[in-house]
């Protein structure tokens, strides 16, 4: 990527926010099975929101300033308390 650090690359941009897509859907959907979580969403609409929230954190990662150690999980954490309602 031209406006990040150099050090990220468009593949890895991808493969984060497609591993963390599923990984996301998949955990989330398993609190669902097992009652510990409870939502009014369809799952096409959680679908939708979970893959918002992970390649909008996958681009956040690219920023060049901060800590992505930080920014990305901050990101995540603010985007699903308000999507994920």
């Amino acid at each position: 990527w031209e406006f990040s650090d150099g050090k990220k690359s468009k593949v890895g941009t991808l493969a984060f926010g497609l591993s963390a897509f599923v990984t996301s859907f998949g955990i989330v959907n398993w609190l669902i099975a097992t009652g510990c979580m409870e939502t009014t969403l369809e799952t096409t609409d959680l679908a939708l929101r979970i893959l918002l929230i992970s390649f909008t954190t996958a681009f956040v990662e690219l920023l060049p300033f901060g800590d992505d150690n930080y920014t990305v999980p901050g990101s995540a954490a603010v985007l699903a308390a308000l999507l994920l309602k």
